[in-house]
């Protein structure tokens, strides 16, 4: 099937903190400039495998950590829930280079995967 970069290709649904709960649509270009800055922000290395903290479902976890991960060809490993001792097994066990998540999921992110945007 053909697609338009302003076609949906994502719909997030909300929590309704704002009033009543609803889907957001995402389109086709708003998810490629989400891997697009990722890729700007923190840079592309080879090799690189990423610990998955956040829920796939969420914006940050789905659209931007696991589809730039799969853009880069990182190998993705998924937290199956929000655990810091887990996190920490998983970092150890998959050597893993790359994680955003919030601290009580993920513990201490290990040394160098901060990465700071290019100068």
């Amino acid at each position: 099937m053909a697609t338009e970069p302003t076609d949906t290709a994502v719909i997030l649904y909300t929590y309704g903190t704002t009033g009543r709960p609803k889907g957001a649509e995402l389109t086709h270009s708003h998810v490629m400039l989400k891997v697009l800055t990722c890729h700007t922000v923190f840079g592309d290395v080879e090799h690189d495998v990423h610990l998955i903290a956040l829920p796939p479902f969420l914006s940050f976890g789905g659209v931007v950590q696991m589809n730039a991960g799969l853009a880069s060809h990182a190998t993705l490993v998924l937290l199956p829930r929000c655990d810091a001792r887990s996190a920490l097994v998983l970092m150890r066990r998959h050597a893993v280079t790359f994680c955003t998540g919030v601290a009580r999921c993920t513990g201490p992110c290990p040394p160098g995967s901060h990465r700071s945007p290019p100068r």
